[in-house]
Parts: structure tokens; sequence; C-alpha cells
């Protein structure tokens, strides 16, 4: 059997067509298995600056790390119920994961006193770390 070169061009090409389909298809199931919820939002809050053996440097780094919280976890205007109900526990966990990672017993007092209880999140985080 002889192959003229016009058919092999046409043989070659539509592999290189299919071959290319093929991996698009792959690159689409990837990007579908990619799921938003699998990658945790954060944001980098710096303290080096800060004194955290006292009350200030405490205080100051509380009220970044909440500012920071707020930025990733978003902000309910104080009148709508729902969205704070919504936000309220990614706010507490981000806060507490915070917290904790900086292990500063200052800012681990200011911290529950504010919350008002050493809640049941915090004391888990804090005691497997």
């Amino acid at each position: 059997m002889n192959i003229t070169k016009a058919a092999a061009t046409k043989v070659t090409q539509t592999t290189w067509t299919i071959l290319a389909a093929a991996s698009i298809c792959m690159l689409g199931s990837v990007a579908q298995a990619y799921d938003s919820s699998d990658y945790a939002a954060h944001k980098t809050v710096g303290y080096s600056d800060l004194n955290l053996t006292n009350t200030q440097g405490a205080a100051v780094l509380y009220s970044r790390l909440m500012s920071a919280a707020k930025v990733v976890c978003g902000s309910a205007d104080h009148r709508d119920l729902t969205g704070i109900a919504a936000v309220k526990p990614c706010i507490d966990q981000a806060m507490t994961q915070a917290v904790t990672s900086v292990n500063s017993p200052m800012l681990t007092s200011l911290y529950l006193a504010k919350t008002g209880t050493a809640d049941k999140q915090f004391a888990t985080i804090a005691l497997n770390r």
C-alpha cells in the first residue's frame, strides 16, 4: 500500500489534533477538581516591631490580627445579624489560630479577656501545639 505525502501529513495533523484535544480534556478535569475551599485564605501580619511582653504591644498586635481576620473573612454591618452570623465563625477561627501561632502569654491573655472565655477550640489548638 502506497501512502502519499498529503495523506501522511493529514494523518499526522489528525493525530496531533487528537492529542491536543485529549490534553485539553485532561486539564479541564484537573481544573474542575480544584476546589477553592482547598485553599485557606490567609494574610501575613508582621509584629517584629512590637514588644509582646507588655500590654500595649499585645494590644497593637491584637488589633492587627483582627483587621487581617476581617480582610480574609469579610465583615458585616453591625445591623446585619445574618451577615454577622456568617462571618463570626471565620473570624473566631482565624483569631484563635493566629493567637496560638504567635504563642505570646500577653497576647493570649488579651485574647481570652476580649473573648470572655477560654473556648474549647482555643484550648484544643493550644494543647496540640
